[in-house]
């Protein structure tokens, strides 16, 4: 149960206007004095550089061909333009949803290459030191 902060009065969900919809998941507002308390949406466009999941925000999603047909697709505003967009097909393991994005996913390492850059294991020099 929420609280407000002026007099600790109890806050009761409130209809959002047409306007507010866009920017607000929820308004709330006291009982006893009135004042409203609004909850920002989470914008999932976000200035990063490789894939997150839209729900859990995680970078662990694999890259689908074509949209599965047991897990749900997102069906948001942004996920739906970055898809006509050409946007690629990803899938959170985690969450178990596919969405669309422009952006690319981490590069996965291989476990077994820990060498730095530039180096080589069969490399002359460093077999002969």
């Amino acid at each position: 149960m929420a609280l407000c902060e002026k007099c600790g009065g109890r806050l009761t969900r409130r209809h959002r206007k047409w306007y507010q919809r866009f920017v607000y998941k929820q308004v709330l507002q006291c009982r006893k004095c009135g004042i409203e308390s609004q909850t920002p949406r989470e914008f999932t466009l976000k200035p990063t550089a490789i894939v997150q999941c839209p729900r859990c925000h995680t970078n662990k999603v694999s890259r689908r061909i074509a949209p599965d047909k047991i897990d749900p697709v997102i069906k948001s505003f942004g996920s739906m333009i970055q898809g006509l967009l050409g946007g690629r097909l990803y899938h959170c393991n985690y969450c178990r949803i596919q969405f669309y994005d422009l952006r690319h996913s981490m590069k996965a390492t291989p476990a077994g290459n820990d060498t730095p850059s530039g180096t080589s294991v069969t490399d002359p020099e460093k077999i002969a030191s």
